[in-house]
């Protein structure tokens, strides 16, 4: 699925390597701040491939298997938020820092 996903792989799995969450903060703000170093064109890439991995009829498991194994993201929400949400939040956070009229 990398293949079919390549900005995404590239953002989870940069901005959510290993050793992520050595450095503090939420993954809300390590999001954001790998974010707003992209381009244009990735994050319109990034958008367009989250928006199709969330239009996925993927169970919980399959979802969080595919971030970590397809993507390598080592963030991966439990609880009750769950992978799906996250990934919500993380389209939402990609358009908002896109920018209204960029096309996202």
């Amino acid at each position: 699925m990398t293949d079919e996903h390549p900005a995404l792989a590239s953002f989870l799995g940069s901005a959510f390597y290993q050793g992520w969450d050595l450095y503090g903060g939420t993954a809300e703000a390590c999001a954001e701040d790998y974010l707003r170093r992209m381009p244009p064109e990735t994050l319109r890439a990034i958008a367009s491939e989250l928006a199709a991995v969330l239009e996925r009829s993927m169970n919980r498991d399959e979802l969080e298997r595919f971030l970590l194994r397809e993507c390598s993201c080592y963030h991966v929400p439990g609880g009750r938020e769950g992978a799906r949400p996250w990934l919500g939040k993380l389209l939402r956070a990609v358009r908002r820092i896109g920018g209204e009229g960029s096309g996202l």
